[in-house]
């Protein structure tokens, strides 16, 4: 198993892991060798164990933390492996907008930034939105679905209904494996019909995330990449920019290391969220 830096965070279940394998008689470096653990670590859990009779991370001084011990539990437990992760599916609904645009940087001399030449103007009137629903996993991006009007919990399950679930069990996820499903906590989510829908449905296993926690959801990343990969002043109608995204997940789609990559990182954007304690992180 490939070592961690001294200064990668760890979760609690790997330091528990750790004293036990202490207390069995291990070597630090057996210890390192077997949970990927830098050997630096090692001693410093073993030490602190035995100086303060805890595993628990130190507190930081300033901001208040946005996740509670509840939900760092939760987002604990979830540290499984990589093979674990592949399989999951991750949701989400995105608006996208023919203002919006890849990030552009702009190279300007001292005192010039509000020069004309230095401008990006926004036009708000003729703005041409539209919404799509998606779903990922580690082995890539699935069905992007158009989403017409105001999007409501009905409308939610009707496409987790006809073409989430089909498509899963086609391209992921096997009958009768569970599906393991992670989708934000929107009202639109968490809505008494929804949540019916999913009692009548128990293959789904929902897995348990803090709300506002983008940082854990890789389908932002997918996000991300539609935005960058196109030129809004091309986009001049619905079907275009419907088209375009579509396009883009297709391409995404052609390369599948891509979700890999994402849904390999859950451990470290688990760690990363908890050692933040539920603030932003590098994701």
């Amino acid at each position: 198993m490939e070592r961690q830096s001294s200064s990668q965070p760890t979760t609690q279940a790997m330091r528990g892991a750790l004293i036990a394998l202490h207390e069995d008689g291990k070597t630090n470096i057996e210890i390192s060798q077997q949970l990927g653990m830098h050997r630096t670590t090692v001693a410093r859990w073993i030490s602190r164990y035995y100086e303060e009779g805890n595993l628990e991370t130190k507190r930081k001084s300033g901001r208040p933390r946005c996740t509670t011990l509840l939900e760092d539990n939760d987002i604990e437990y979830l540290a499984k492996d990589d093979e674990f992760w592949a399989k999951v599916i991750f949701t989400d609904e995105k608006t996208f907008s023919s203002e919006g645009h890849s990030k552009r940087h702009c190279w300007r001399l001292r005192e010039t930034r509000y020069e004309e030449k230095n401008i990006c103007e926004s036009q708000r009137s003729g703005r041409i939105n539209v919404g799509m629903l998606g779903w990922i996993s580690g082995l890539g991006i699935g069905e992007l679905t158009e989403v017409n009007g105001r999007f409501t919990s009905e409308q939610y399950i009707e496409i987790l209904e006809e073409v989430m679930l089909p498509s899963v069990r086609a391209m992921v996820v096997p009958e009768p494996e569970n599906i393991y499903f992670v989708q934000d906590r929107s009202p639109i989510h968490t809505s008494g019909v929804v949540k019916q829908w999913l009692v009548q449905h128990p293959e789904i296993v929902l897995l348990n995330f803090p709300p506002k926690s983008p940082d854990l959801n890789p389908i932002e990343n997918i996000w991300g990449i539609i935005m960058q990969e196109w030129t809004p002043q091309n986009i001049n109608s619905r079907e275009n920019l419907l088209r375009h995204s579509k396009d883009v997940g297709e391409g995404i789609r052609r390369r599948p290391n891509i979700c890999q990559r994402m849904s390999n990182s859950m451990a470290d954007r688990l760690d990363l969220v908890i050692n933040a304690e539920g603030s932003h992180t590098k994701y």
